[in-house]
C-alpha cells in the first residue's frame, strides 16, 4: 500500500478501502452527523466515555473483585490504548500485524513512561505512595478518554455480518499447526505443576514434542501469516511458561534479585534510587511496569514475574518473524524464528531475566519499525528511536550491547562511504534509518542521561570497559566465562580445579586483612581447601537411554556431543550468512553476476542480492563485532554474558543463519527444501531438549525433570524459607564481618526477609567461614552435602565439608535439612 494513501486527509488510508460506515463525505465536510447537531465526532462516544467511566471505577475505587477486577484493569490500562492506536494511529505498514504490534510497544511503554512521570510529579508534590490503584486507575482513566476523543471519526469495531461470521465457523477447519500449538501450551502448565508435585516429566516432554511438531507443520505446509503468528506466540509462550512456572515461588538466579526489588517498590509504592542503589533499581521493567500492573489489576507481584511478563516476551518471536519476512521469503523467515527459539538462552534463561526480556521486546519492535519500507523513512527513524528509550530504560546491558553494535556499523560505514568516494564510485541503496547518526546519538545520549543524572549508574559500564582495555593490554591471561566453550572462537577452556584453586589463593591472601582469631580455620588443610569437584547431574535415563547404554554406548556423552554439535552447527551456518551478505553487499553496484545471482535466489526461493543495502551489511558485521568482543574480552564475557549477547544479536543475525543454511543446503546433496525443513527442526529437537530428553542422560533441563543444577539451586523447600525467616528475625549483632554467610541462591531472599544486603555475604566456603557470623547451611549443603561458587561466569559444584564445620561451629539452629551454626 503506497505511503500517499496514510498522508491523505484523516480517516483514509486502510480503513477507506472498506468503508468502514464512514459517513457520507458532504456529511464530513459540513461538520452534520445528524439531527442532533453533533459535529462529525461519532454517535458513539458519549456511551464509550460512560462504559470507561463505569468500568474504570472498579480500579480507581480500589475494589477487590475478583477476576472482574483484573479483567476491566487490562483492558483500560494495556488492552484499549493498544486497540485504539492500532485503528486510529497514522502509522502506515505493510501489515496489520506490525501495526498492531506497534500499538502493543507503546502501550508497553506507556505503562513504564507515564508510570514514571505520575511517580516524579507525586514526589515532587510531597507524596509518598503514588503508585496506588486510585492514582493510576485516575490517570489511565484521562488517558482513555483523551484516546477514545481522538480522531472518533475512525470508528474502533469494523461491522460485523453475522451471516458471514457463521460460514466461516461452519466452514473452519482444524489446523494441524495450530491444533498442536494449542494443546502444547495447556500441556506445558500442567507438565510443570505436575513436576512441582514430585511428579514425572512425562507431560512437559510431549509438550516440548508438540511444539517441535507445530515448528515441522510451519515449515512443511505454506500458510497465512496470522496462522504462523498464532502458532509462533502458543508455542514461545509454552516453552518459556514450561520454566517459569517452575517452583511455587519466584525461582531462577537474576529473577529473584528482580523480584526482590520489584518488592521494594511494591512496599514503598513509589519508585526512587534511594530504595536500593543499584543497577536493578534503575530497570523500569521490574520496578514500575510490574508494580503498576500489579497494583491495577489486584495480582500479585509474582503472578506478574512467572506468568504475565512472560506471555509479553512471547511476542518477540512474532515480532522477529514480522521483520524477518521483510529481509527474506517466509520460508526462511520460519527458519530464522526457529533459530532464535531453538536458542537455549530463550526458553531456559530468559523467563530468570525479566529485565532483560522487556528490553528484547522493546528491541524487536525498534527492528520491526527500521524494516517497515511502507513506513515513511522519517517515521521509522522516530520510532527507532522511542523504542531505543524503551531498551534504555528497560536494562543497562542490552543497551550496551546494542550501542556497541551500533557505533561498530557506523565505523564500518563511514569507512565504506569513504572508500566509494575515493574510488569515484556512488553504491545505491535505501535512506539509513538504524544507522543515522542522529538516531543512533539520540539512543545514546538517553542511556548517558538515564544512567547518569537520573539513576547515577553509569559507573558500572565505564569501570567493565576499563577492566577489559586493561586485560587486553597487561598481558595477563585472564579467564573469561566458560560459557565461551560453546563457541567456535570461546578460546581456551579452563578447568573448575584451575577456578577453584585461583579462588582458594585470593581467599587467603584477603584473609591477611583480618586477625587471625576471626578465622574459623586457623590452618585450614587440604581437606577444606581442595575439596571433590562434582559433576553436574545428568538426566535420568529413560528406556531407550538403558538400551543404548547396554549397547557400551555412554548416553549422556550421545547427548552433550548433540548439543555441542548443534551449538557449532548454528555458528557455521550464522558465518556463512555472514560471508553470503558481504559478498552481496560488495557486488551491489549491479555487476551482471549480482544480477544472474539474484534471478538464482528467485527461482530457488532463497535471498535476493539485489536487496542488500550497504546499511545491512554494516549492521550485520558492527552486530557480529560486538558479539565477537564480548566472546574474546574476558571481563565482558564475564560481565556481559557470552550466551545471553548471542540471543541479542539473534535476533538481527537470525536471518542471516537462515541464508547461510539456504546457501549450504545449496551444496549438499538431496533437495535444498528439505535441509530447510530438517536442520531447524533438529535444532529445535536437541535444543530445547525435547529430543534428547527421550534418551536421557546429559544436562538435566528444569521444564523436564526435578535434577540438574538448576533444580538444586532454585527450588525452595520449606524448611530453607524458615530459616530464613529466623535469621531475619535475630537479634541485630553487627560487626566488623557480615551477619550471615550463605549459599549465593539464598542471598537475595536474606536481603528480602529484611537482612541487609551488605549484612550478606554469598560465600560459605571453608576458606572464608569466620566466628561471629551465622553460616546459613541450606536443605541441598546438609542433605546432598553440595555447594556451588560461582567464579568469574561459570559454576563451580563442589562437596561441601560439612562434618569438619559443624564441628568447629556451634548449632543455633535446625529444621528439617536446613541448620545454621554460629
Amino acid at each position: 500500500m503506497s505511503t500517499a494513501t496514510f498522508e491523505s486527509r484523516p480517516g483514509e488510508g486502510d480503513l477507506a478501502a472498506s468503508a468502514l460506515a464512514l459517513p457520507p463525505v458532504r456529511t464530513l465536510v459540513h461538520g452534520r452527523l445528524g439531527s442532533d447537531g453533533a459535529t462529525g465526532r461519532g454517535r458513539g462516544l458519549v456511551p464509550a466515555l460512560v462504559a470507561l467511566l463505569a468500568a474504570q471505577s472498579v480500579v480507581v475505587l480500589d475494589l477487590d473483585v475478583p477476576v472482574l477486577r483484573a479483567a476491566i484493569a487490562l483492558v483500560t490500562m494495556l488492552v484499549l490504548p493498544a486497540w485504539i492506536l492500532h485503528r486510529r494511529a497514522s502509522w502506515p505498514s505493510d501489515s496489520a500485524a506490525a501495526r498492531g504490534a506497534y500499538a502493543l510497544g507503546a502501550s508497553v511503554l506507556a505503562l513504564m513512561l507515564v508510570g514514571l512521570a505520575v511517580n516524579t510529579v507525586g514526589l515532587a508534590l510531597g507524596a509518598d505512595r503514588v503508585l496506588t490503584a486510585p492514582v493510576l486507575g485516575t490517570t489511565w482513566l484521562v488517558l482513555d478518554a483523551a484516546l477514545l476523543a481522538w480522531r472518533p471519526w475512525v470508528p474502533l469495531v469494523a461491522p460485523v455480518d453475522p451471516r458471514a461470521v457463521a460460514r466461516r465457523v461452519w466452514a473452519a477447519r482444524v489446523e494441524p499447526a495450530q491444533a498442536l500449538a494449542v494443546v502444547a501450551l495447556p500441556l506445558a502448565v500442567l507438565g510443570a505443576v505436575r513436576l512441582n508435585n514430585d511428579g514425572g516429566g512425562g507431560l512437559a516432554l510431549v509438550a516440548h514434542l508438540l511444539v517441535v511438531a507445530a515448528y515441522a507443520v510451519l515449515l512443511l505446509r505454506p500458510g497465512t501469516v496470522g496462522r504462523d503468528i498464532r502458532v509462533l506466540y502458543l508455542t514461545g509462550l509454552a516453552l518459556l511458561l514450561a520454566t517459569s512456572l517452575r517452583g511455587w515461588g519466584v525461582t531462577g538466579h537474576d529473577v529473584q534479585a528482580e523480584y526482590g526489588v520489584y518488592r521494594l517498590t511494591a512496599s514503598a509504592q513509589h519508585w526512587s534510587m534511594d530504595l536500593l542503589e543499584n543497577a536493578y533499581t534503575a530497570c523500569l521493567s521490574i520496578t514500575i511496569l510490574p508494580v503498576v500492573l500489579a497494583e491495577t489489576t489486584g495480582l500479585s507481584g509474582e503472578s506478574w514475574f512467572k506468568v504475565g511478563l512472560q506471555a509479553g516476551f512471547a511476542v518477540v518471536p512474532v515480532v522477529a518473524y514480522l521483520a524477518f519476512r521483510r529481509l527474506v521469503p517466509t520460508r526462511l523467515a520460519l527458519v530464522a524464528t526457529a533459530f532464535l527459539v531453538a536458542f537455549p538462552t530463550f526458553h531456559v534463561d530468559m523467563p530468570y531475566l525479566v529485565r532483560q526480556e522487556v528490553a528484547f521486546l522493546f528491541l524487536a519492535l525498534l527492528l520491526l519499525a527500521a524494516t517497515d519500507g511502507a513506513m515513511p523513512v522519517r517515521t521509522r527513524r522516530v520510532m527507532v528511536v522511542v523504542f531505543g528509550v524503551g531498551v534504555v530504560t528497560s536494562h543497562y546491558t542490552t543497551t550496551y550491547l546494542l550501542l556497541m553494535s551500533l557505533f561498530g556499523a557506523l565505523v564500518l560505514l563511514g569507512v565504506a562511504m569513504l572508500a566509494d568516494r575515493v574510488r569515484g564510485r556512488v553504491r545505491h541503496g535505501g535512506p539509513l534509518v538504524l544507522l543515522h547518526p542522529v538516531g543512533v546519538l539520540l539512543v545514546a545520549a538517553s542511556s548517558l542521561l538515564w544512567t547518569g543524572p537520573v539513576t547515577d549508574t553509569g559507573g558500572h559500564p565505564l569501570t567493565v570497559a576499563q577492566e577489559a582495555i586493561e586485560s587486553a593490554f597487561d598481558g595477563e591471561d585472564d579467564a573469561g566465562s566458560n560459557d565461551r566453550r560453546f563457541l567456535i572462537l570461546g578460546g581456551q577452556e579452563e578447568t573448575a580445579r584451575e577456578r577453584l584453586d585461583r579462588f582458594v589463593s585470593d581467599t587467603m591472601e584477603a584473609r591477611e586483612a583480618y586477625p587471625r582469631r576471626l578465622a574459623t580455620f586457623q590452618k585450614p588443610g587440604p581437606a577444606l581447601t581442595e575439596p571433590e569437584i562434582l559433576p553436574e547431574d545428568e538426566a535420568p535415563l529413560t528406556p531407550v537411554g538403558e538400551l543404548v547404554e547396554a549397547a557400551g554406548i555412554d548416553a549422556g556423552a550421545v547427548v552433550g556431543g548433540l548439543r555441542n554439535g548443534s551449538a557449532a552447527l548454528m555458528q557455521v551456518l550464522l558465518l556463512a550468512g555472514v560471508w553470503w551478505v558481504t559478498r552481496a553487499g560488495l557486488r551491489r553496484l549491479g555487476a551482471p553476476a549480482a544480477q544472474a545471482a539474484s534471478e538464482d535466489s528467485r527461482q530457488t526461493g532463497g535471498p535476493r542480492e539485489d536487496r542488500v543495502t550497504l546499511e545491512m551489511v554494516c549492521l550485520v558485521l558492527g552486530v557480529m563485532a560486538a558479539l565477537g568482543l564480548v566472546v574474546v574480552v574476558p571481563s565482558l564475557s564475564v560481565e556481559y554474558g557470552v550466551l545471553r549477547a548471542f540471543l541479542q544479536s539473534m535476533l538481527f543475525v537470525a536471518p542471516v543463519a537462515a541464508v547461510g543454511l539456504w546457501w549450504v543446503a545449496g551444496r549438499l546433496p538431496g533437495r535444498r527444501r528439505g535441509w530447510l525443513v530438517a536442520v531447524p527442526i533438529a535444532l529445535l529437537a536437541v535444543l530445547t531438549s525435547a529430543g534428547t530428553a527421550l534418551v536421557g542422560g546429559g544436562p538435566a533441563k528444569l521444564a523436564l525433570a526435578n535434577a540438574g543444577i538448576y533444580y538444586e539451586r532454585y527450588i525452595v523447600e520449606d524448611s530453607d524459607e524458615a530459616a530464613v525467616e529466623w535469621i531475619a528475625a535475630a537479634p541485630d549483632r553487627k560487626g566488623p564481618l557480615p551477619t550471615v554467610l550463605a549459599p549465593t541462591s539464598q542471598v537475595v531472599r536474606l536481603a528480602t526477609a529484611g537482612v541487609p544486603l551488605e549484612e550478606v555475604h554469598g560465600r560459605t566456603f571453608p576458606t572464608v567461614l569466620n566466628r561471629g557470623s551465622y553460616l546459613f547451611a541450606d536443605s541441598r549443603m546438609t542433605g546432598d552435602r553440595e555447594d556451588t561458587l560461582f567464579l568469574e561466569g561459570d559454576r563451580v559444584t563442589y562437596r561441601y565439608p560439612l562434618r569438619q564445620v559443624g564441628g568447629a561451629l556451634d548449632l543455633v539452629y535446625s529444621a528439617g535439612e536446613s541448620r545454621l551454626y554460629r
